[in-house]
């Protein structure tokens, strides 16, 4: 894990590269964010760029993992050349990073970014929406856990942004009743949804399962140890804030399904960008859109049995599910034959 560090008029910029090669360059997400300091804005990228490197190992994407986060005070201010100097970064780099958005980066960034590097797979040339599909892959995360038919269940959504509203409105279409929640509580009022935004101690509140889809850190020690949930499953990077909460967790008998199989969407949609640029730029979304809800179902169901079925640890069943992932082809080789099935 290597990460390169250069400063430039009052921001920090850290590029997360986890063994890159030119056949197997790293990928993950352009972050800009306020910092309370260096190490934090450092440490942000080493654990975000490791949990990228899951992801696509877990979905033999022919990506290692990668971020670049930009640690700045205004994150809006001088926008153009933060992106130039990112841009010139990524040359630097020739070819061994791609990017993306993530938090505070918007598509209109990446289509100026792409003015200055080639180094970017962001849906720019589709209609594809990589917060959809990674919503996709929640609602097909919960299907693995649940089955199809969500009738009689009870999910709390927390944040209600992009991905958490595509994925409460598309587990309410299968029949389950949902909860949101969000720090702007307006936000959480989508249809047929309780929002429970004004109840603080949202935690204590019972439910089948918990859908993180806003923060990082979002679940401490003590909120764990409130939780009266089976299962967290989401979008959220990093959602829980140390290792001890896991530990909490099991020991609550709550099952925690990894972030890194959960919000796999967007790197799926990138394997498919880089390895079949035609059938993404021009086939219908809503194929991209299933065809990750199913890859995605068929990963969290493995999971769940080998979790419950072997006496093995959740790094020990994650590493028996990249082994079987190195010997599949890489998923966006697999796009061609789903659709001709669908």
């Amino acid at each position: 894990m290597k990460i390169i560090q250069k400063d430039r008029d009052g921001l920090q910029c850290f590029i997360g590269l986890d063994r890159p090669t030119l056949s197997h360059p790293s990928n993950g997400g352009l972050r800009v964010k306020t910092y309370k300091s260096q190490t934090l804005a450092w440490e942000d990228c080493r654990n975000l760029s490791l949990v990228m490197t899951n992801k696509h190992r877990l979905y033999n994407t022919g990506f290692s993992g990668g971020k670049i986060v930009v640690a700045m005070a205004d994150c809006q201010a001088c926008k153009k050349e933060l992106l130039s100097f990112i841009g010139s970064m990524l040359n630097e780099l020739n070819g061994l990073m791609y990017t993306g958005c993530d938090l505070n980066t918007s598509l209109e960034d990446m289509e100026y970014l792409r003015n200055h590097c080639p180094y970017i797979l962001a849906s720019l040339d589709s209609q594809v929406d990589p917060s959809i599909a990674t919503a996709y892959g929640v609602v097909g995360s919960i299907q693995g856990i649940f089955g199809k038919n969500l009738e009689g269940l009870v999910f709390l959504v927390h944040g209600s942004g992009k991905v958490g509203k595509a994925t409460a409105l598309g587990l309410q279409k299968l029949g389950a009743s949902i909860m949101t929640y969000d720090i702007v509580p307006q936000r959480a009022d989508l249809p047929n949804c309780k929002n429970i935004s004004q109840d603080h101690n949202w935690w204590d509140i019972p439910c089948n399962a918990l859908v993180p889809c806003s923060i990082s850190g979002l679940i401490t020690p003590e909120i764990a140890d409130s939780l009266q949930c089976q299962y967290i499953v989401g979008s959220a990077n990093v959602p829980l804030s140390e290792p001890s909460v896991l530990d909490i967790l099991q020991a609550k008998s709550i099952t925690f399904i990894p972030e890194s199989i959960s919000s796999a969407g967007a790197v799926i949609c990138d394997s498919i960008e880089f390895y079949a640029p035609s059938i993404f730029k021009q086939v219908d979304p809503c194929y991209i859109y299933a065809f990750v809800q199913e890859i995605v179902e068929k990963k969290v169901k493995i999971f769940v049995t080998e979790l419950t079925n072997s006496e093995e640890s959740y790094e020990q069943v994650i590493s028996t599910l990249i082994s079987a992932a190195d010997k599949q082809p890489r998923v966006g080789c697999q796009m061609p034959d789903f659709l001709e099935k669908n």
